[in-house]
């Protein structure tokens, strides 16, 4: 299966489920509006695919992606760089189209380098791939770096398959789920995290801020449906890497029990993810293809639905 036949497939997958949370018609609006046009990466989402791309499959990474041109020492840029060169030379310069002058340049001292040669060959080298500033492709570099270093992360990648489409029936409404695994094994799914220190938190802080607020709780349910649980009883890993220096690490895995209990995060996403499960098939079956929209009725506000009420 291609990327775009997995995209096309009509199926409730986990980035589904994010907008679903936030309302039926944002839901409907971002995944089946008929006229939806492909939405442009942001520039996160191009550094997570080129991180994913450098650690889990690195056989396609030069395909896909590239760094910007970065001129030698001492390359010629500008008119006053090219006529002083040509000047220096005992050359008198021609023309007033930077074009002559690069010429001229050119056919007096072939191997000097000229930005604006270097860029015209760099982009033809590279020409379909996602080009990333310098800065950009170093912290990728690093992040992978510090990932492949990782004795847990070198032991799980030893088997395994990169970018597994996977797709069920939810046996209780029959919803048909798909998911698109980063890693993965019969006894384990991987998933490639970035992450950034946020202000006044630690490291650890900060990555567990971002499993509940991004929801990665749910991932963890979610991909474990798809493998079968509770039959599959694998394990769910998130490898988190910073996406800047020091590029700290951190492994954590989303477990169904703790010490052997329930664990209140599984748990609320199982119960969270049933309901926006059923919310989806009551939708689906009454919209269907049409705007998701109920007629609006007035109602008071809940004092539980204000923050500093809800205590």
């Amino acid at each position: 299966m291609t990327r775009e036949e997995y995209d096309a497939a009509l199926a409730l997958s986990q980035s589904g489920l994010k907008d679903l949370a936030v309302s039926p018609l944002r839901y409907w609006h971002r995944w089946l509006r008929p006229d939806r046009e492909p939405e442009e990466p942001t520039a996160a989402m191009r550094f997570g695919s080129a991180l994913h791309a450098a650690v889990l499959e690195p056989g396609s990474f030069d395909a896909r992606f590239a760094c910007e041109m970065i001129p030698p020492a001492g390359a010629l840029d500008t008119m006053d760089d090219l006529r002083g060169f040509l000047r220096e030379n005992g050359q008198t310069p021609k023309g007033t189209r930077k074009a002559d002058v690069i010429a001229q340049v050119q056919a007096f001292a072939p191997l000097v380098p000229i930005c604006e040669v270097l860029s015209r060959e760099h982009a033809a080298q590279h020409a379909g791939k996602v080009i990333f500033k310098a800065d950009d492709w170093a912290n990728i570099q690093g992040a992978k770096t510090a990932l492949l270093e990782e004795p847990k992360i070198q032991e799980i990648l030893k088997t395994g398959e990169a970018e597994k489409p996977l797709f069920a029936v939810d046996a209780d409404t029959g919803v048909r789920l798909k998911g698109l695994l980063d890693w993965d094994r019969p006894d384990l799914v991987l998933d490639l995290k970035t992450f950034t220190q946020r202000e006044g938190k630690s490291i650890d802080q900060s990555i567990a801020a971002d499993i509940y607020w991004r929801r990665y709780h749910h991932q963890a349910v979610f991909y474990s449906i798809l493998k079968g649980w509770p039959q599959w009883q694998g394990d769910y890993v998130l490898a988190f890497v910073e996406s800047e220096p020091p590029h700290e690490t951190r492994i954590k895995a989303i477990r169904p029990k703790m010490g052997g209990q329930v664990a209140m995060l599984w748990e609320r996403a199982r119960l969270e993810i049933r309901d926006l499960i059923r919310l989806y098939r009551d939708y689906m079956d009454y919209f269907g293809p049409n705007p998701w929209r109920y007629v609006a009725e007035i109602s008071q506000v809940d004092d539980l639905e204000i923050p500093a009420l809800s205590f």
